[in-house]
């Protein structure tokens, strides 16, 4: 890949990961307030994965718990610009919390009457949860990017004139000295 080509890929990258988490960290953020618990009331009691939360937490407490995990899904995202292996497994764990979030809300579609209409006779989905198409696609895009910097990582470890793993032996120097 040339250097310009990578430079977009890495700016697209960049765009697509943190805005992903400005959205999470936002959406989260207005989880705490007593507007968004009620508006996503029937969202979640219509769940089936998720139906049991109201009757045992209250709606407010399960706002508050599901911006949570929105929250420390966005920190956990932004994590793999941070050039460490530990940072990197974050951002995997981020991404994978990112796409079942979005898998989760996707599901509403199936779940929770009321979310499309019609439109001049077209079925128009409700837009504020079609979003999440794209960001469950940017989710899956943090996993494989942490993931191929993990591998990498791990590569260039094993390759490392330093590593245990190429410290020579006898028996591969004896090797090497035959070829």
């Amino acid at each position: 890949m040339n250097r310009s080509h990578r430079s977009l890929h890495n700016a697209a990258f960049a765009i697509t990961i943190i805005g992903t988490a400005i959205v999470l960290f936002w959406i989260g953020l207005f989880k705490f307030t007593p507007t968004e618990a009620k508006a996503i009331q029937p969202l979640v009691n219509t769940s089936p994965f998720m139906s049991w939360m109201t009757p045992a937490l209250g709606i407010q407490t399960t706002s508050n718990l599901i911006g949570t995990i929105e929250i420390i899904t966005a920190l956990l995202l932004v994590s793999v610009f941070i050039p460490q292996q530990m940072f990197r497994k974050l951002a995997l764990v981020g991404g994978a919390m990112g796409a079942l979030t979005f898998l989760l809300t996707l599901s509403f579609f199936a779940t929770t009457p009321g979310l499309f209409s019609v439109v001049d006779g077209f079925l128009i989905p409700d837009s504020f949860i079609l979003k999440d198409i794209v960001l469950f696609g940017a989710s899956l895009l943090c996993v494989a990017e942490a993931r191929s910097l993990l591998l990498a990582e791990a590569e260039n470890e094993r390759l490392s004139p330093n590593s245990v793993a190429h410290t020579p032996t006898a028996e591969t120097v004896a090797y090497q000295h035959i070829r």
